[in-house]
């Protein structure tokens, strides 16, 4: 059936190329250039590939017929045809030898010429050998200039049916062939193939191979075709497709036909599989040494390609090749004679790969090898044709064996080659990944002979390149395939990956210091990436051999003391910028070196990655019975962390830091690891008990020792001995103030003193002698050792957290200790330390089975009042009395120690913030402590924005939610009676709760109860505070005042109330600009306090409007008004679109005028909004009792009709919108006149159907 078919196809493609073939063979003889030689040409090549393949071999040799004819149709044969009809043919070509190959093999020799021994007599093999001649001759252009040179299609045509003349045919897999029925026919006098021929390879056959190499004619046909394919590789300027295919060539050339060597191509790929598996037999030793003569030039000018900028296809398969090539010459099975006799000599070794087939010897510097592109003598050797055509040995009177003169070349090559590391393209990198695998599975024992005497180990080489490879920043089939080739060579490479991390170590602070990112980001990636493989791929391999590799860099024997100590130094020995990652938390970044965000973060997650594969090795090691001891395990941890605290003792801020940074990063890798589902649940069973007992005793360890850091720093302030940094000298002015009533009688006068030569200043023209007494700079050095501080107590608080992760639920015993500075913490200034307690708030409570952080600090609350309490009653004193006598020339200095009695009151803020109105009940006993406080400490600036701070989150949490100040529009359908009907209905239900809920007896004035009484003390006690001289405490103060107005005031709490408005009224008036005591001199010029103020206005006008709305209209709208009136005159906005009469009309009422556009973002626009929603609150609480000249001036205030502009930014239109709004409600008929003056025949939409509600203005539209 099958051979029927394809007797079928044969005919039926005959049938349609016979015309074509036809008419191309007259064509011949007419003239070459003809448009129809061309057109038929094509047409022949169209159908070919239409057409099913394969072709059966009669039908090739038809078509080829007048192809022939067509070649030797002249005396100059092929280079007389056009370039375009030569590009045909070739193409045509490739597509016949496609199927051609078939006639080639041995079978077939012997299928229809029995009678034939020996390839060389077949006519099938001088047709391979005439098409070989004929693309050879047409590649190489022929002896002269021919007419019509080959453009580039044209030599990329020939080159296509070089490859599919000469590359490897497979038959089908051994799997289909074995299920395959066979019977033996006896004995046969035929050679078995079996032991000549590998089973799946079936093209070219060992004859064949060998009867090229026989012949004379096709050796150097062959090396010809070899060296021109490399010269056209290397040629940059060539096409990428016509390098790849001359690449093809190259390769079946080399290692097909040349070496002989079956299985190792495959379409033109590298199979390295094949490689390592293959047995090594006879015929492959022979391979080897047929293509020793060939591999210095070839892999020259390969090296040459592979590190030149060029396309990275082209990079892949040269990378390839020369793969195949060392793996094959440098195969341990056929380098073991060679070895063990000879010992390599340095002093007379080639300097290049192209001295060797030169044999020029020079000295080779293994050190730092020069790239092969940047060698002269290089370049000339290889442009001059450097490929050996020799197919015999090298010759033996050198004095040196072949391997001694190769080995130092193919070292040079290989630190060459690895730099293409560095490339960033997946294609290469895994063509990289794939060489250095070959090379290390089949020539390991060759290169550890090679390394006998060498300063820089080719394996190591190898390797390190792998680990560049193997790093999770490049593509997953990169990574795969070189972690696959890590854990191929075991144990064997542990001592390697040993060096490259202790190298890595080592340097990593020279290359931190001379800021060099790329270098310090590959070394960080390298230790990275060999703790991940020896946790995961070598794990095995490293728990046999603990003195090695990671689990000897992290052991007390490591020497972490020498590198740990550079590692700070370099890492503090620049300034950064301030960067805050709190978004990346727990991974912070803190502001140290120069070096970019990138560099820091590889840092960063190096130290993690080997905290994370540390506790995996431990969990392996546990799992198999050993028992790990955690000063010994995580020493390296524990003696940074010690280093830290000494060198925070002694204020050396940069260094400490460094290892805080690097202790946080391992704890937070092993705490990751331990918190892993599958380890969590086998650390619950009794045979995890060792490594159980060492993750808490670590905790427990870092736990107590960041404890100590807090609680030395409790009680430094208190040191009589301070540092002479931090002492406060005593001012000389403050004994000239003592000594103003006389001097003694024993002391002489200033005139005795002896002095000097005066000095000669009549040169300077001018100086400055009331000048700062400090240092330039000292602020900056000041806040930057502010914030390096913040930054450790920052990670501090990280590794707080991943400790609490380690231990688990048995870490609930020590929160009472812990919670207190976590919370402490929340109250700082810097955001970075903010951020990380809360993560580590969050991880407390996560550690110990809370479901909520709010569950967490309600079931400690108790402890925490209390320790808060305690320190304003007993440490507040003594730590403010020291702080008098030590440290800080700072007048806004910045948070201290976690555990300082200064932290209380902000204790006491986060416990009130998180609990809500639960913690009122439990905070109520400690409001005495924190009024007395502040009645003893007012004048500390820092402790009464913290007592302040807790009285106003206690009064701010008890005010109910209410509803946003939006007036109600009732939709402009309803109509009157049905208003009517809906206001009697409301009246009647309210006149009915008043008299169910009013018993007649009630008293007006009930008394307070205790709540009521301590807000209202707590408001009383706030209304000095309005006129502090810091801007801060002013704005706290005003606005608890209104929290406490929108408690007490629906209460009807006025007895509590009203005496604290009124001492407060005048101050509050006094924060709206200019006091009413001081004529022109502006007492308030913070703009935050005048939108506090406002609002505060704004809720006593909606709560307490009876009494004080005609007093906000009096007294605060004149003061809101030179308010505006100043910061409209600061700076004049960019004019809008301006709209009016021309300066020669006749004076009239204008109907337009220019609209300011106001920056939501300005001073003026946050002012102007606070004063519209304050009168909007009034008007809407006060209604019809606003006197109708307030109403009208401020309908027809400048600015707020400006707001009504669309133009506008939508916050501040809808607040002008709410504001017109509220004065229509309260006289719509004033409101729709001035609008009517103002806006003109088209009011804002929004606005009337509020002016539509009038009956009285609704008899007057005519808008």
């Amino acid at each position: 059936m099958v051979a029927g078919s394809s007797r079928d196809a044969s005919k039926a493609s005959f049938q349609v190329l016979r015309p074509i073939c036809v008419k191309l063979l007259h064509l011949t003889k007419g003239a070459l250039d003809a448009p129809e030689l061309v057109s038929t040409l094509r047409d022949l090549l169209r159908q070919l590939h239409d057409l099913p393949a394969p072709f059966s071999p009669a039908l090739v040799h038809y078509i080829f017929y007048p192809l022939s004819q067509l070649l030797r149709v002249r005396e100059a044969g092929l280079f007389a045809l056009p370039d375009r009809v030569r590009e045909l043919v070739f193409q045509i070509l490739a597509v016949l030898a496609r199927d051609w190959w078939s006639s080639w093999t041995w079978c077939h020799v012997q299928q229809h010429a029995p009678q034939v021994t020996r390839l060389e007599q077949s006519t099938d093999w001088k047709v391979w050998e005439q098409l070989l001649f004929l693309g050879v001759m047409a590649l190489s252009g022929g002896l002269h200039t021919p007419a019509h040179p080959n453009s580039d299609e044209t030599r990329l045509a020939i080159l296509d049916f070089l490859v599919s003349l000469l590359r490897p045919r497979q038959s089908e897999s051994a799997e289909t062939s074995g299920d395959a029925d066979w019977e033996w026919d006896g004995v046969s006098d035929l050679p078995l193939l079996d032991e000549e021929v590998d089973t799946r390879q079936v093209y070219p056959a060992p004859q064949h191979t060998a009867a090229a190499r026989d012949s004379n004619a096709c050796t150097g046909a062959l090396a010809h075709l070899l060296k021109m394919a490399m010269d056209t590789v290397r040629q940059a300027q060539n096409p990428v497709n016509l390098r790849l295919s001359a690449l093809d060539v190259a390769s079946a050339v080399a290692l097909t036909w040349m070496a002989g060597c079956g299985n190792v191509l495959e379409t033109g790929a590298q199979d390295a599989a094949s490689l390592r598996t293959r047995p090594v037999d006879a015929t492959t030793v022979a391979g080897a040494e047929r293509l020793r003569p060939v591999l210095p030039g070839l892999s020259s000018s390969l090296v040459k390609v592979i590190t030149s900028p060029t396309s990275s296809t082209i990079v892949s398969r040269a990378l390839a090749l020369l793969s195949a090539m060392w793996a094959i010459c440098l195969h341990d099975e056929c380098t073991a004679s060679m070895r063990m006799t000879l010992t390599p000599e340095d002093a007379s070794l080639p300097s290049c790969l192209e001295d060797f087939s030169l044999m020029h010897l020079g000295s080779v510097d293994t050190e730092s090898p020069a790239q092969p592109e940047s060698d002269p003598g290089t370049e000339t050797a290889s442009e001059s044709g450097s490929i050996s055509t020799s197919m015999t040995s090298v010759e033996e009177g050198q004095g040196l064996s072949w391997l001694e003169q190769t080995i130092q070349p193919v070292r040079v090559a290989m630190v060459a080659i690895a730099h293409v590391v560095e490339r960033d393209d997946a294609n290469v990198q895994y063509a990289l990944a794939v060489w250095t695998h070959a090379l290390l599975a089949c020539s390991w024992d060759t290169l550890t002979w090679a390394d006998e005497e060498a300063v820089d180990g080719v394996r190591r080489i190898l390797i390190e390149t792998l680990v560049d490879l193997a790093h999770r920043r490049h593509a997953d089939r990169v990574v795969h395939i070189a972690r696959a080739s890590l854990q191929e060579v075991g144990a064997r490479a542990l001592p390697s990956l040993q060096a490259i991390m202790e190298d890595s170590l080592n340097t990593l602070p020279a290359v931190i210091r001379q800021v060099q990112d790329s270098a310090v980001q590959r070394r960080a990636y390298r230790m990275a990436t060999c703790a991940s493989v020896l946790a995961n791929e070598l794990c095995s391999d490293q728990l046999q051999a603990p003195q090695v590799a990671l689990l000897h860099v992290l052991s007390p024997e490591g020497e972490v003391e020498l590198w740990a100590e550079a590692w700070a130094c370099a890492v503090g020995a620049h300034e950064g910028t301030p960067i805050s990652l709190a978004d990346t938390m727990p991974h912070v970044q803190p502001s140290l070196t120069q070096l970019e965000s990138s560099s820091m973060v590889a840092i960063g997650q190096m130290w993690c990655d080997m905290g994370q594969s540390l506790e995996q090795l431990l969990y392996h090691a546990v799992r198999r019975g050993s028992t790990p001891r955690f000063k010994e395990a995580f020493a390296v941890p524990l003696h940074m962390f010690r280093l830290a605290s000494a060198l925070r003792a002694d204020a050396q801020w940069s260094a400490s830091l460094a290892h805080l940074w690097a202790t946080h990063e391992l704890l937070l890798g092993a705490s990751t690891t331990w918190t892993r589902a599958d380890v969590e649940a086998w650390s619950s069973q009794p045979t995890a008990r060792p490594l159980r007992k060492t993750m808490h005793s670590l905790a427990r360890h870092m736990i107590l020792e960041v404890q100590s850091v807090w609680q030395w720093e409790a009680e430094q302030p208190h040191d009589p001995e301070p540092s002479d940094q931090d002492m406060v000298r005593k001012d000389p002015s403050e004994e000239e103030v003592h000594l103003v009533r006389g001097l003694p009688p024993t002391q002489d006068t200033p005139l005795s003193v002896a002095a000097g030569p005066a000095l000669d200043v009549s040169f300077v023209r001018h100086a400055k002698l009331d000048g700062p007494r400090s240092a330039p700079g000292s602020a900056q050095l000041e806040q930057r050792r502010l914030a390096l501080r913040d930054q450790c107590d920052a990670f501090l608080l990280l590794i707080l957290g991943s400790a609490a992760s380690m231990l688990g639920v048995s870490c609930r015993p020590l929160l009472l200790h812990i919670l207190y500075p976590v919370l402490s913490a929340l109250g700082r200034q810097d955001e970075t330390v903010r951020h990380a307690a809360q993560y580590t708030l969050e991880r407390l409570s996560d550690a110990c089975a809370y479901p909520t952080v709010q569950s967490c600090v309600l079931h400690h609350t108790d402890y925490i009042l209390g320790a808060a309490s305690h320190r304003l009653v007993a440490g507040l004193r003594m730590e403010l009395q020291a702080g008098l006598a030590v440290t800080s020339v700072q007048p806004q200095r910045s948070a201290g120690a976690l555990l300082s009695a200064r932290a209380a009151p902000w204790v006491l803020v986060q416990v009130i913030q998180m609990l809500g109105v639960e913690a009122v009940p439990l905070v109520e006993d400690s409001i005495d402590e924190v009024l007395t406080a502040l009645d003893h400490f007012h004048g500390h600036d820092d402790v009464c924005d913290g007592l302040l701070a807790v009285l106003a989150k206690l009064v701010h949490v008890l005010v109910p939610p209410g509803r946003a100040v939006q007036p109600t529009i009732e939709p402009p359908g309803v109509s009157e009676l049905d208003a009517f009907e809906a206001w009697l209905a409301g009246n009647d239900e309210a006149a009915n709760d008043a008299l169910a809920a009013d018993p007649g007896d009630e008293d007006p004035n009930p008394e307070p109860d205790r709540l009521q009484s301590i807000v209202g003390q707590i408001l009383g006690r706030c209304v000095p505070f309005m006129s502090h001289a810091s801007a801060q405490i002013r704005t706290r103060a005003l606005h608890m005042l209104a929290d406490g107005i929108s408690l007490l005031a629906p209460q009807g709490c006025t007895a509590e109330l009203y005496p604290v408005l009124d001492r407060a009224w005048p101050l509050i008036l006094a924060r709206l600009g200019k006091s009413a005591s001081t004529v022109g001199r502006t007492t308030e010029s913070d703009h935050r306090v005048w939108c506090e103020a406002t609002a505060l206005v704004g809720v006593l006008g909606e709560h307490v409007p009876d009494v004080y709305s005609k007093k906000i209209l009096k007294d605060a709208w004149p003061r809101w008004q030179g308010l505006l009136a100043a910061l409209q005159a600061v700076r004049r906005p960019p004019v809008a679109r301006v709209e009016g009469q021309r300066p020669d009309t006749p004076a009239r009422p204008a109907s337009k005028r220019a609209v300011r556009l106001l920056d939501v973002h300005g001073t003026l626009a946050d002012l102007l909004q606070a004063v519209m929603e304050a009168l909007t609150r009034l008007v809407l609480a006060a209604g019809a009792r606003v006197e109708s000249a307030a109403v009208w001036a401020v309908l027809t205030y400048p600015l707020f009709l400006d707001t009504l502009d669309e133009r506008q930014p939508r916050a501040i239109r809808a607040k002008g919108v709410a504001l017109y709004a509220s004065l229509a409600r309260a006289d719509a008929m004033a409101t729709w006149m001035a609008l009517r003056a103002a806006v003109g025949a088209s009011p804002p939409w929004e606005l009337q159907s509020d002016l539509a509600l009038s009956s009285d203005v609704s008899m007057c539209f005519t808008w």
